[in-house]
């Protein structure tokens, strides 16, 4: 009996060990991770084809009326030479020389119409509407009406030494009230030593002339308005840009005698390199108003004020916004926006008087 029952107890010992070892297996050398918890990576970068159908378009800055390319379209431009605003109506009028047109637009750079002229060097409006342009086919000055109808002309070829009334080489014209209150009509010509500005009434009536001896060797564009001298009193002149002294000139009309220059030849700030148009922002700044200077062989725009003093610049080679290929036209509108005849891009850009104060204020600072 006895042996029985330890018989019993070896077997159960036995029995025992072996279920034990089958439970408790040896750890794996290897994690294993099932293939549902952990994605496999892509073993290449699977890319997206973007399809756009239609050509995309881009929309044209609104600044700049014309294209670097010459076009005979409207609101395009064949070397376009000057530029005249009516500050009343609000309409801008460009000489597209090349085409032999002047254009009209409104402020906002939409085409209103065109009238044809040969070789328009120039064109302004006076007070009351009527707009001038200067012709370089024969050297005459054409007088329109506000609409546009040709009413008169007069000038021609300088047959004699000492001719008045007529022209060599016809440059640039500017309506404006003269120290009397009366709108006169001044055209300037840059013939080499013959330069001179000439003065006529409205109805193309001859009054005077200032040739080189009043101060001036090439004069081009001229601006009316008043200067501040060094002792802050303030007298009525007109500025005439003179690219064969490339400076800026100023001259008593009532003394016929010339008060003072600003600029000399150079690149720095405040110098100019053939200038070919001046301009003030009469309405703007009433009493103290800017000059600006189509600074044409720098490429750039330049801002002074009544003091002749350096205030800023933008500008330089290029066709970006804001780059000039020879600036030779500028005007200003009654919100102080100045308008820049861009010739050698065959086009005009037009700035904003905030952006314009910014950078006059950057560089003041």
């Amino acid at each position: 009996m006895k042996i029985r029952i330890m018989l019993a107890f070896a077997v159960c010992m036995v029995i025992g060990s072996i279920g034990y070892a089958e439970e408790v297996r040896p750890a794996p050398s290897t994690l294993q991770i099932g293939p549902s918890q952990v994605q496999k990576a892509p073993t290449s970068i699977q890319k997206e084809t973007i399809k756009i159908s239609g050509p995309i378009q881009v929309q044209p800055n609104p600044n700049i009326w014309g294209g670097i390319v010459a076009g005979a379209e409207e609101g395009k431009f064949n070397n376009p030479q000057g530029i005249a605003i009516n500050l009343s109506l609000g309409f801008v009028y460009v000489a597209d020389k090349g085409n032999n047109r002047v254009q009209q637009f409104k402020t906002d750079g939409s085409f209103v119409k065109s009238i044809t002229i040969q070789s328009p060097y120039d064109v302004t409006v006076d007070g009351y509407g009527a707009v001038y342009v200067f012709s370089g086919a024969d050297c005459k000055i054409y007088q329109y009406s506000r609409y546009l109808d040709l009413e008169n002309s007069w000038g021609g070829y300088i047959t004699s030494a000492g001719e008045t009334g007529k022209f060599y080489v016809p440059c640039q014209i500017k309506a404006a009230i003269s120290s009397d209150s009366t709108f006169y009509v001044y055209a300037s010509e840059s013939a080499a030593n013959r330069g001179s500005i000439q003065k006529f009434k409205d109805n193309g009536q001859f009054v005077k002339i200032w040739r080189g001896n009043a101060g001036f060797y090439k004069p081009r564009g001229i601006a009316f308005g008043p200067y501040m001298d060094t002792e802050n009193k303030t007298q009525y002149v007109f500025y005439v840009a003179d690219e064969g002294r490339h400076n800026i000139s100023i001259f008593s009309e009532i003394k016929g005698t010339l008060i003072g220059y600003v600029g000399s030849k150079g690149s720095a700030n405040g110098q100019f390199n053939s200038p070919q148009d001046v301009e003030l922002d009469l309405l703007t700044n009433v009493g103290l108003p800017y000059i600006y200077v189509a600074d044409t062989g720098n490429n750039r725009i330049q801002k002074f004020n009544t003091h002749g003093i350096y205030q800023a610049q933008w500008g330089s080679t290029g066709t970006a916004y804001g780059k000039f290929k020879q600036p030779r036209g500028i005007a200003v509108d009654r919100d102080g926006n100045v308008y820049v005849v861009d010739s050698g891009n065959n086009r005009i850009q037009k700035f904003l008087k905030a952006d314009i104060d910014k950078l006059s204020q950057q560089i003041v600072n």
